[in-house]
């Protein structure tokens, strides 16, 4: 077989296309090699973010004062004393948390009345009332505990309420000294 200069020439335009159409191929691979490691980082960086948050929503607070007497209907009652506000979700001036993120929560409150003394409180979310509680102080001092599980979406308030301060004669009075405590957390 004898190779001339147009075998030759022919030879090198075919093979001078299939080099330019493989470099072609390479760049939109490596250009979606590209856009799959940059979406992969972003979906790391979003489950290290929410990693975070699911670990860092818990608060427990108090009421500091002595005794608070003669609660009037409808009072948000204010936890002032912080021990625990991972997230700083929860508002030691008002006593509103506030859900950081969607999910189930948990919330625990433990309320003491002194003798003769009963309160009805009501957990509430965005201002309605979720679930009552009542304490009848009958002996030095009374202890009530209630805790509920609570689905919220991001932005969702919680608190603490009265329902009314005169239950068979008595008026309603929390015993303070932080042996009344309200505390909540981010489950799942």
């Amino acid at each position: 077989m004898r190779i001339t200069n147009t075998t030759v020439s022919e030879t090198m335009r075919v093979l001078t296309g299939k080099i330019v159409d493989q470099q072609e191929k390479l760049e939109k691979m490596e250009q979606r090699l590209q856009a799959l490691e940059t979406s992969a980082h972003n979906v790391s960086k979003h489950i290290q973010t929410r990693q975070a948050e699911v670990s860092s929503v818990a608060f427990t607070a108090c009421v500091s004062a002595q005794d608070v007497i003669n609660i009037g209907h409808g009072q948000t009652i204010v936890f002032d004393q912080v021990y625990t506000n991972t997230g700083n979700s929860y508002k030691r001036t008002t006593g509103i948390f506030t859900a950081p993120m969607d999910g189930v929560y948990g919330f625990h409150l433990s309320v003491m009345v002194l003798d003769s003394n009963a309160l009805y409180l009501n957990l509430v979310k965005n201002g309605e009332h979720f679930e009552g509680m009542a304490i009848y102080g009958n002996g030095r001092f009374t202890t009530v505990s209630e805790f509920w599980n609570i689905e919220l979406a991001k932005g969702d308030d919680v608190w603490i309420r009265t329902d009314t301060n005169y239950i068979d004669g008595h008026l309603g009075t929390i015993h303070g000294w932080c042996h009344t405590q309200f505390s909540g957390f981010f489950i799942n």
